[in-house]
């Protein structure tokens, strides 16, 4: 998750999935961020959320940022959403991207019918599975494949398409089974209609694993919040179309 920005100040860096935007932002803003994915070892699904948002918080009190804009993507969607819950005052805007309040496979995402089949497969072939994943990664066409299946972007770099086949090659199923489980478990439904501040969900038209109708939910639930549709983005839309 991007944890918000603080005017006045440049960027110290970030993760290169959020690198064009954090340039376009770097002259007036500065971005603190905080990734979702390397806490996913904790054993107990449903403290996974909750511990994002205390680093989150951890990491605003830090640095002394005392109200900010909130951007999550993905999962960390959930965690924005429910940072919100937990310390609203601490929340001047939010942006959603990619994002399911509640558990992501009742919409009907291409995600939702595969992902749950594949950690099925790795419970009984985990260590074979992850070598033909690991193998598969490494192949110079896999990129070129995602391309042409839409589980992203023609316009995603060379260099970041590269690098997602390299996090897919070295996936970790007993982490990724955690993070998954606190997808399914999480549900901020009920705190949308307390949601007070500017709110912008995005989307991609051709996202895998959150569906338009997830970002409507959204929408529809928060009084005042805006839903941008990116035609031909996946759940990489940020990356894809910086601009």
């Amino acid at each position: 998750m991007t944890v918000g920005r603080a005017p006045r100040q440049r960027d110290r860096g970030g993760p290169k999935l959020w690198s064009s935007e954090i340039a376009h932002f770097a002259d007036g803003y500065r971005w603190l961020s905080g990734s979702t994915t390397r806490a996913a070892s904790i054993p107990v699904a449903g403290g996974l959320i909750e511990r994002q948002v205390g680093d989150a918080l951890a990491i605003l009190d830090a640095e002394s940022v005392e109200q900010t804009a909130i951007v999550g993507w993905s999962f960390g969607a959930k965690v924005a959403m429910e940072l919100f819950r937990r310390a609203p005052r601490r929340v001047a805007s939010l942006v959603l991207v990619g994002a399911v309040a509640g558990n992501p496979w009742e919409h009907r995402s291409i995600a939702g019918s595969v992902l749950p089949r594949v950690l099925r497969l790795s419970n009984r072939f985990g260590g074979a599975l992850e070598s033909v994943m690991t193998r598969a990664a490494r192949w110079p066409e896999t990129s070129l494949w995602a391309r042409r299946l839409g589980v992203v972007s023609p316009t995603l770099s060379t260099e970041l398409g590269s690098e997602l086949a390299d996090a897919l090659g070295q996936i970790d199923f007993e982490r990724v089974r955690t993070f998954l489980r606190a997808m399914e478990t999480h549900d901020a439904s009920d705190v949308l209609h307390a949601i007070d501040v500017p709110v912008l969900v995005i989307s991609g038209d051709r996202d895998f694993a959150s569906t338009r109708e997830a970002a409507e939910h959204i929408v529809r639930s928060v009084r005042g919040a805006e839903l941008m549709t990116v035609p031909g983005g996946s759940h990489f839309v940020h990356a894809e179309y910086p601009g």
